[in-house]
């Protein structure tokens, strides 16, 4: 064993003895750990909230959503979607066409608006998110809804389910038209994304062309890229190509407000890091300091016998390294703990109206452990050198003479 550590065992033994060192290394232990748990949790949030609600966005949508102009209808067309799939060329991945449309719903006493969906192809991500009555795609007068709808309306799989369709180009008139059609409930399916879960519902793509007057005529069409690094680049080119009445938008500007709002969760994260970074810091100098003040005749006795300064520095160096890896380590035990209980037992829920989803997205990202257990050592090393170089500078004969 190498002086320096041998010596800081020592110094660690006779700690014990002293309550008052070692209630401040409990305490800078626990700041370090407390603020390394913070904000691992507070990152694994905010990632979370982002790749969460870019999994139900996309599920339901696509990269690329191309629709008309004011909500218009378009022809289809062969020669438009051939020149998607040019301008796209290798870089698409899927392209599908969607049918939608704003209805109003009735059941019991209750009636509100809704977006009605269909899909030509069979839609995997609605499939996998249906929690109740059949996986099937809806065929016929069949419809499935939100969770959150169903809860709302205490509706069950089996129930009938009315709509009512009103002509917008009507809607200004006395005697404007409307539809009515009364659908079997299917089935629920559940995101965890409120505005999906509350507002939409899904029909079979020949019941929509039917029941919307759309025999020849879509929404438009979601398309999903094998990359995103030019999501940008590409939707603008497609805009240039197919201008009006098409208008083209990437997932990001149709859902703009959500991913804004993402956005400005990670603002404040250098200031909370650097503000816990400042605890470490002053924890350990203050800890460090004390522990020199209480050993500082022991620290003239061995500059006097011959201990080198470098080694002097060497051990209080240690002291500080070892406060800050134990603070560390618990901290990354006690959030892998936090969120192992939240994903498992969904202990914190959230307002879906407010937050966009329902319970507190968490996840164990290494990453986020790994980058902030280093930036947190990193900075505890540049507070032990501090008090270690002071301790180092000691004046042998005042240190021998303190009492």
């Amino acid at each position: 064993m190498s002086l320096p550590f041998f010596i800081l065992s020592r110094f660690i033994k006779s700690n014990r003895n002293s309550h008052f060192i070692s209630l401040l290394s409990v305490f800078t232990i626990s700041g370090i750990s407390l603020g390394v748990c913070v904000l691992i949790i507070s990152l694994s949030v905010i990632t979370g909230f982002e790749d969460m609600i870019k999994e139900k966005v996309v599920g339901f949508n696509s990269h690329i959503i191309i629709s008309g102009f004011g909500q218009r209808k378009l022809a289809e067309n062969l020669l438009v979607e051939n020149k998607i799939k040019s301008v796209l060329n290798s870089d698409i991945s899927e392209m599908q066409k969607f049918i939608s449309q704003k209805a109003i719903y009735s059941f019991k006493d209750f009636s509100d608006g809704i977006e009605i969906l269909a899909f030509e192809k069979k839609d995997e991500f609605l499939k996998n998110s249906i929690i109740s009555g059949e996986k099937s795609a809806p065929d016929n007068n069949k419809i499935i809804i939100g969770k959150k709808l169903a809860d709302k309306l205490n509706i069950n799989t089996g129930d009938r389910f009315t709509v009512f369709l009103i002509d917008t180009e009507t809607l200004s008139q006395l005697n404007r038209d409307f539809k009515i059609k009364q659908f079997i409930v299917s089935g629920i399916f559940e995101t965890n994304f409120a505005q999906y879960d509350d507002m939409k519902c899904f029909i079979g793509w020949g019941t929509a062309r039917t029941f919307f007057d759309m025999q020849n005529q879509i929404s438009g069409y979601n398309i999903k890229l094998k990359n995103l690094d030019q999501l940008n680049f590409l939707s603008e080119k497609l805009q240039g190509q197919l201008n009006y009445p098409y208008f083209v938008r990437t997932i990001f500007q149709q859902y703009q407000n959500i991913f804004t709002w993402i956005d400005l969760q990670k603002k404040p994260i250098p200031l909370i890091l650097g503000l816990i970074a400042i605890v470490a810091v002053f924890n350990i100098i203050g800890t460090i300091l004390m522990i020199i003040l209480e050993k500082f005749t022991d620290i003239g006795i061995l500059i006097s016998i011959g201990t080198k300064r470098i080694d002097i520095i060497k051990i209080f160096l240690l002291q500080g390294l070892s406060l800050s890896a134990i603070g560390i380590i618990a901290g990354n035990i006690l959030a892998a703990i936090l969120i192992f209980l939240q994903t498992q037992f969904n202990i914190i829920s959230l307002p879906g109206e407010i937050y966009f989803l329902s319970k507190v997205p968490l996840e164990i990202n290494m990453k986020i452990f790994a980058i902030v257990s280093v930036v947190t050592f990193l900075f505890s090393i540049l507070s032990s050198v501090i008090p270690s170089y002071i301790a180092s500078k000691i004046n042998v004969i005042k240190a021998v003479r303190f009492n």
